[in-house]
């Protein structure tokens, strides 16, 4: 009911989050609507004055023609009036020339020509007279043409001042304009961003499942397989095993984060079964962008991932194999929804960026039909670059699903960042590391060399080890890239959740051989309290004769004049001494009997005690056990095969083809006789099968060389019972019984 309640409350949380988010960008744009209209008012009363600021110029520039014709027409007359001028000033000279040189030659010669010349002189000084007359005409003309010019002129400048002031308000008026409507095209931008950020917020709100039956079916059996942890093997860590916090198995923490891990990824289709590859970085170091060149190897047209230069919300994608394309999503609950393709190659970044969505969405999930993805699942990481520890760990829960790490970083920053450094060395240090330098193509090759060579020095002053270091560039081929990725180890299966079960067995077998133990001591305790009831029922017994010998001994004497008493001869005396003394020794060995009887009745209660708790161990393991075995063999035969054929090689079973689809307690109860047969042969001694003592020893050398110390004991323990000296001298060593 409880869990019932939280899912509840989630959805509940996560539905009033999503309608908080729609109204507040519905909010956003009312304002942004508002805002345009007023800015389309504006353009429409700049509109207005712009039209008659226009109508103003034309007018203005039809009057300044109008006056420069004018101006032409005078300057034209000015100059025609001008030549006129000068043409009759050369007259004027000529004429003044020539009665120059009549006068000259009247002087000379007066009697002849002074007849001619009379008349030529007085028409030559009337004509000079009209000439006179017409050239004042002519400066009186030319004054008023340009008097009226340089009227002209002044009016032609007054409008063309007139015209250059209204042109700069017309210039202003256009800027002004120009602003506003980028500022409108801005709030449209802003407003179509909003509108397509309502949309995304509403298919995400109403996204329908995409798991079919069979994954939500396979879901509640994965659900099954941790509830049996969580709610009985980790109660019997802490019932049973409180000591044995140094095994991962037996920590109740650990095993939480092993199991929550575990089934994580069983839950995801896109990871179960492939290899798991992660690009981490720093935004715009092109992490994105190289997983859409791997997309787009076989088709260019493909829906690329949403790219951007700035940090957006950490929210990582995966990226797989699918018969058809297809855009999914995780929500808090780990129900896995579809959007639609048409709404995905709407999303970009920046719309990741204005609606927080992380509250909703826990991971996109994204599946192309793309054969280079086969076996593969690709995660693109926002980075540890944020300051925002949720958006840190969120992070590295993803990461530490990959079976291998590319470490992208722009060979234009020439430095590594020292914070997503310090999380490797942390938290990331047990995956192989790549490094790929990118955008190689902006660098010569001798300055990657001393990038390549600083990144190598900072590797290994950080104790981090790198697997290899790559140049990669948009104009690069991803042949070297995708071999790295093939030649990637096998992915994990379930080795994990296997442990947890070789656990229980070993913890069985070793409960089981102690049980062994103690009933073998019980048999022994039982035969010592039987023989020694045998020897205190005798020593009993002789005293009791004793006691009655030494009673006969004295002889009764009747005297007459005296009290009668008891006389004894000299040997009877001596017989007499010795029976006491005898008596003596038989109370001290009785009273020691007694004792040992005591101790061993109170170690035979205490075995009993013992086994009665072993037994109840033993009842209690087998049934988490045989619960846990069911659960994994009703979720996946596969995975259960192979956790049966691990469990068999831990117990060194020699393998047989016949039964090999026997389960582990047929097995178990096979050994467990052997074990009884051979004790029945010799109680001290549980298995003496040379073969199976240097299984246990080759077994337990190999766990120790791994690290696995617990392991490696119960191993040693095995082999010490079956007498090898060498195991015995390793119990010694750790202080363990055998």
């Amino acid at each position: 009911m409880d869990i019932v309640v939280i899912i509840i409350s989630a959805a509940l949380a996560m539905l009033l989050g999503g309608i908080a988010m729609w109204l507040l960008l519905r909010k956003k744009i009312s304002a942004s609507s508002a805002d345009l209209e007023s800015s389309e008012r504006l353009k429409v009363d700049f509109s207005e004055d712009d039209t008659n600021v226009n109508k103003q110029i034309v007018q203005l520039r039809k009057e300044l023609s109008h006056k420069s014709d004018e101006l032409e027409l005078l300057l034209q007359k000015e100059k025609s009036l001008q030549h006129k001028l000068e043409e009759k000033n050369k007259e004027l000279s000529h004429l003044k020339t020539n009665l120059e040189v009549f006068r000259n030659s009247s002087d000379q010669n007066e009697s002849e020509v002074l007849s001619l010349l009379k008349k030529d002189l007085s028409n030559k000084e009337k004509q000079l007279e009209d000439k006179e007359e017409e050239i004042e005409d002519l400066e009186d003309e030319i004054s008023s043409i340009k008097k009226k010019l340089n009227k002209l002129k002044g009016e032609k400048d007054d409008v063309e001042e007139k015209l250059s002031e209204i042109e700069k308000q017309l210039k202003s008026m256009q800027q002004t304009l120009e602003a506003t409507e980028i500022e409108r095209d801005e709030l449209k931008n802003e407003n179509n961003q909003n509108v397509e950020s309502i949309d995304f917020v509403n298919a995400i709100i109403g996204a329908k499942d995409s798991d079919d039956r069979d994954a939500l079916e396979y879901a509640a059996k994965v659900q099954k397989v941790e509830d049996i942890v969580n709610d009985q093997y980790i109660p019997l860590l802490k019932q049973y095993f409180k000591d044995c916090n140094d095994v991962a198995e037996a920590d109740s923490v650990k095993v939480k984060e092993l199991v929550l891990k575990w089934g994580n990824l069983q839950r995801k289709s896109w990871l179960k079964g492939k290899k798991v590859i992660a690009f981490i970085g720093e935004f715009s170091a092109g992490k994105t962008s190289i997983v859409n060149r791997i997309l787009s190897q076989d088709d260019p047209n493909c829906p690329k991932l949403p790219v951007s230069s700035k940090a957006t919300t950490a929210i990582a994608t995966y990226i797989s194999y699918g018969a058809t394309f297809l855009s999914q999503f995780t929500d808090q609950n780990g129900n896995l929804k579809l959007i639609e393709k048409s709404m995905f190659e709407k999303v970009n970044k920046d719309i990741l960026a204005r609606v927080n969505v992380s509250p909703i969405i826990r991971h996109f999930v994204m599946k192309y039909n793309n054969v280079n993805l086969k076996g593969l699942s690709i995660l693109d990481t926002p980075g540890f670059s944020s300051n925002d520890e949720k958006d840190k760990d969120r992070t590295l829960d993803v990461v530490n699903e990959a079976d291998a790490l590319f470490w992208v970083m722009d060979a234009n920053s020439g430095e590594i960042n020292r914070t997503s450094l310090k999380i490797i060395s942390d938290n990331l240090k047990d995956l192989p590391l790549y490094v790929i330098i990118n955008k190689a193509d902006t660098k010569s090759p001798g300055e990657l060399d001393k990038l390549e060579k600083h990144i190598r020095q900072t590797m290994e002053r950080s104790g981090i080890k790198v697997q290899g270091y790559l140049r990669f560039s948009q104009k690069a081929e991803l042949e070297e890239l995708m071999s790295i990725v093939k030649t990637l180890p096998d992915v994990r299966t379930g080795s994990d959740i296997g442990s947890i079960c070789l656990f229980l067995q070993e913890k069985l077998n070793q409960i089981s051989n102690e049980l062994k133990r103690i009933k073998h001591d019980l048999r022994e305790e039982e035969d010592y309290l039987s023989d020694v009831d045998e020897e205190i029922k005798r020593l009993l017994l002789e005293q009791c004769e004793a006691a009655e010998t030494i009673v006969e001994i004295p002889n009764y004497n009747e005297r007459l004049f005296h009290k009668d008493d008891y006389r004894m001869d000299q040997e009877s005396y001596d017989d007499l001494t010795e029976i006491c003394a005898s008596v003596y020794n038989g109370s001290l060995e009785l009273k020691n009997n007694l004792k040992s009887r005591k101790d061993c009745q109170d170690d035979y209660n205490e075995d009993k005690k013992t086994e009665s708790n072993l037994k109840k161990q033993i009842a209690d393991i087998k049934n988490v056990y045989k619960q846990l075995m069911n659960a994994i063999k009703n979720l996946d035969e596969n995975l259960y095969r192979e956790i049966e054929d691990d469990l068999k090689c831990g117990q060194g079973y020699k393998r047989d083809n016949k039964k090999s689809k026997s389960n582990v307690s047929d097995n178990s109860k096979k050994v467990s006789e052997d074990n009884e047969n051979q004790k029945k042969q010799d109680p001290q001694t549980v298995i003496t099968s040379g073969d199976n003592v240097k299984d246990y020893m080759s077994k337990a050398e190999t766990l120790m060389q791994k690290g696995k110390k617990d392991e490696a004991i119960f191993w040693y323990i095995m082999a010490a019972q079956a007498g090898n000296k060498d195991a015995q001298k390793q119990c010694k060593k750790y202080n363990v019984k055998y």
